[in-house]
């Protein structure tokens, strides 16, 4: 039975050969942007899954009360971490991650020749290995955590250094970065050498853990509070199997140990641990951005373009179906059940479903590579990379063919034989002509959504890249030393002063982040004026650089920049019982807290950091007043907003923004290069600012590739739908054709004949789709405080949606009527 099925399903598909090829075109399409998705959502799903024991590391997380705000951060700071690795030892393992990019030198018979480019030379616990565990591709681990000059290198690292090379014995000699010590006084740290003694497989692209040269921190000596701290990623795994809410107690009680009861200020201060699995880090981390969210619209997408695909099959599939009416009728007669037919129309459909997925995997292989570059972010290698991937696609191919071969099983089960077997020939029942009509119709409204969910993307994305928040944005190159050759003080000032001989420069100045607010820090103030309390709550960033405000082009209307200078001076301490600080308010937010004037602002004190309960908050003065900007996230609405002045570790390390009144070219950003290069020895990498911005966006423009795909898709598989049902359709109308043209009926009268029913279906189904894509981009737009008018816009994306769908039908459907037009009517009417 099983080769008898299979001869027949082989038989239909050669004799039917352009709407066989037109089916599995149109459904290895389909799957191709379905394995396009599966493929990308399965990459996003499985980062960091593939270490032993997974399930078990977990990246820790601190979490403190910043005002009313609890802010959670994926890091430890090496404040607190000594103290908890040195308690816990005997239950976990743990290590932080300490990466730093930096300028590397190869040591051969006592001499050093500095590698083309910097490395990645990353300082981590000896615990490192025992948590995550690589693979040993050469040498020996086992003297990794007694000796601090001992080193691993992952393959990817040691094949860039020494190509085919064993790097086994190699010494490799670099400088850590400063301490904050060093750079106040401008120190460079000493070098130092390892030696590598193994290669090991850290090189996944979808890992947190990324390539690099490993060497072991033995030591982890305490840290004052007063020389202020940095913040690492920390990971642990529990040397006995336990439940992660246990290994939070545990870590909640070693950092209890470190605060003392006595002192009131600490029970605001306390910092609570929580852990979150490493396989869970890139959906959910702080970095993530909407990395969820995209899986979920990119699988609702992948869903629509399935369902376009089988519908399109499957009426493209009725009239062969209509055709064999004779051949299922017999095989009722001798008893065929229902099972049996759906077994027999499941092998056909099969053999087609296999060659569209077979089409869709070279799609897929072909296209890929290119899509992991336009997405920016690493893909599996392939589809059968994993057995979980490749029992999902057949698993696909399996029920997609049951699906289709359920449709024509169940119509047929229900049908009279004797009917069909007197009557002598084939006829098609309307209930298969309202479910072709009913199946374009459903491919026509998702075709419609698609195009109107792509045009309100790209008009939300022209509108945010014109954007104004208030500071400038263009014209605007960040610069950053690589490795640890980072400019201090005097040398920055000595490049700002070569800068200034530019044509066009404005300012240069080293924000503490890229972009103003980024990690989106609030906090509580308040401040007294006419012996009535003010209290509001405020944005804030930090500054560190006194011609921040020229660079970034925000106004100063009130308070010099001679008073920001002295401010950054002074020494902060941190033994202060309540430390006074300096603040520079927008304007909105000097309104907010009742002073009449940005003037009136100036020498004033308001309270910062106010948390409840606290029973002293740091206090601030103001010493200046600017212009209203948009700092954070400009999807959110604006916050008022402040700057508090940064005056612990001074501008070393930090980014240099160089501001010009005109975007720059390559030939200008080289010459800065070269006097940084002049000035540090080394020279910078550098970026747009612009590009930072942008970047912000990145879901939104991976959507939008997506989505361009998808309608392209769409439109191709409605093309290719539209062509089959013309041509049953001319077929079966060819007799009334011809006598219409015997009757005089001209060319264009015919076309328009035929271009009446599919043009009805198309202008139905934007009359479906329209409420509902409404409906869709109305929700997506309130992920945005300023959107474009859905109103204004909505008659444009409709209009254009149904001139889409209409030009579609049109082209399709003339093209075949004009080669229909050329039969001779006396040939039609005498086969008739």
């Amino acid at each position: 039975m099983f080769k008898h099925y299979l001869i027949i399903a082989l038989r239909n598909l050669v004799k039917n050969k352009i709407n066989s090829a037109i089916k599995i075109i149109g459904l290895g399409l389909g799957l191709a942007a379905v394995l396009t998705v599966t493929i990308v959502n399965y990459s996003e799903l499985t980062w960091d899954s593939f270490w032993k024991d997974a399930d078990q590391i977990y990246l820790v997380r601190s979490e403190s009360r910043i005002g009313n705000r609890q802010n959670i951060m994926d890091v430890v700071s090496e404040v607190h971490y000594p103290k908890l690795r040195t308690s816990l030892s005997e239950q976990l393992w743990m290590t932080k991650i300490e990466p730093s990019s930096t300028e590397v030198s190869l040591v051969e018979t006592n001499k050093s020749v500095p590698l083309p480019k910097p490395m990645l030379i990353t300082q981590v616990d000896p615990d490192f290995l025992a948590i995550f565990q690589p693979d040993i591709l050469a040498g020996d681990l086992s003297t990794f955590s007694l000796n601090p000059d001992a080193a691993i290198i992952s393959q990817t690292i040691a094949k860039q250094i020494f190509g085919k090379e064993s790097p086994l014995g190699k010494v490799l000699e670099f400088r850590l970065p400063p301490t904050i010590d060093q750079q106040k006084s401008g120190e460079q740290p000493a070098l130092q050498q390892i030696r590598i003694i193994a290669v090991v497989d850290i090189d996944n692209s979808r890992s947190h853990i990324i390539p690099s040269i490993f060497f072991p921190r033995l030591q982890n000596p305490p840290i004052l509070t007063d020389q202020g701290s940095y913040m690492r990623d920390t990971y642990v795994k529990a040397k006995k199997r336990l439940e992660a809410s246990h290994i939070e107690t545990l870590l909640n009680k070693a950092g209890e140990a470190s605060f003392s009861n006595d002192d009131e200020e600490n029970k605001y201060n306390r910092i609570k641990y929580s852990l979150m699995p490493i396989a869970e880090r890139h959906m959910n981390d702080s970095a993530s951005d909407g990395n969820r969210t995209r899986v979920v619209i990119l699988s609702l997408l992948g869903i629509i373009i399935l369902i376009v695909a089988i519908g399109n099959f499957i009426s493209l599939g009725l009239a062969g179906y209509v055709a064999r009416q004779k051949e299922v009728a017999l095989r009722r007669m001798q008893g065929a059940g229902i099972a049996q037919l759906i077994a027999q129309y499941w092998l056909e459909n099969l053999v087609y479903v296999a060659a569209a997925f077979l089409l869709a995997l070279i799609l897929c292989e072909l296209f890929l590579p290119h899509m992991a570059g336009l997405l920016q972010f690493p893909l599996v290698d392939g589809i059968f990379v994993s057995p979980l991937l490749a029992f999902i696609c057949a698993a696909m191919v399996l029920l997609i063919s049951l699906l289709i071969a359920c449709y024509p099983a169940i119509y047929f089960s229900k049908m009279n034989p004797a009917i069909i077997l007197r009557a002598n020939r084939s006829t098609e029942t309307p209930a298969s002509i309202i479910t072709r009509k009913v199946l374009l119709l459903v491919q026509f409204i998702a075709l419609v959504s698609l195009v109107i969910g792509l045009a309100a993307i790209h008009i939300q994305l022209k509108l945010i890249n014109q954007y104004q928040p208030g500071y400038k944005t263009k014209g605007t190159v960040m610069f950053i030393g690589q490795g640890n050759v980072s400019l201090n003080k005097i040398q920055r000032e000595t490049l700002k002063q070569q800068l200034n001989k530019m044509p066009g420069f404005i300012a240069a100045a080293s924000p503490v982040g890229d972009i103003p607010g980024r990690n989106e820090h609030t906090m509580n103030i308040s401040t007294k004026v006419d012996d009535e309390l003010s209290e509001h709550t405020v944005i804030y960033d930090w500054l560190s650089d006194e011609d921040y405000f020229d660079a970034y082009g925000i106004a100063l209307i009130a308070g010099t920049k001679e008073n920001i200078i002295t401010s950054l001076n002074k020494t902060f301490s941190r033994d202060q019982k309540r430390p006074s600080m300096e603040a520079i308010l927008c304007r909105a937010t000097a309104t907010a807290l009742g002073f009449a004037s940005p003037q009136e602002a100036l020498g004033q004190t308001i309270e910062v950091f106010k948390q409840p309960g606290m029973p002293q908050a740091p206090s601030a003065k103001i010493i200046g007043v600017v212009e209203n900007v948009h700092i954070g996230n400009h999807k959110k609405a604006p916050m008022d907003c402040m700057y508090m002045t940064l005056n612990t570790i001074g501008v070393n390390g930090l980014p240099l923004a160089v501001s010009f009144d005109r975007e720059l070219s390559e030939q200008e950003i080289n010459s800065i290069k070269t006097l940084w290069d002049a000035v540090a020895g080394a020279p910078p990498h550098h970026w747009l600012f612009a590009n930072s911005l942008r970047d912000r966006y990145r879901n939104e423009k991976r959507l939008q590739l997506f989505m361009s795909g998808f309608v392209l898709v769409a439109l191709m598989i409605g093309l290719l739908g539209i062509y089959g049902i013309t041509a049953l359709n001319t077929q079966k109308r060819a007799r009334e054709i011809a006598l219409r043209k015997l009757h005089g009926a001209r060319q264009w009268q015919i076309i328009r004949l035929l271009n009446r029913d599919f043009s009805l279906i198309a202008i139905l189904a934007n009359l479906i789709a329209w409420p509902i894509a409404l409906y869709a981009v109305s929700g997506w737009l309130e992920n945005f405080h300023q959107h474009f008018s859905l109103v204004l816009w909505l008659p444009v994306f409709c209009i254009a949606a149904l001139a889409v769908s209409l030009l579609v039908v049109w082209v399709t459907v003339t093209l075949h009527s004009l080669n229909i037009g050329h039969l001779r009517p006396i040939e039609v009417l005498r086969d008739e």
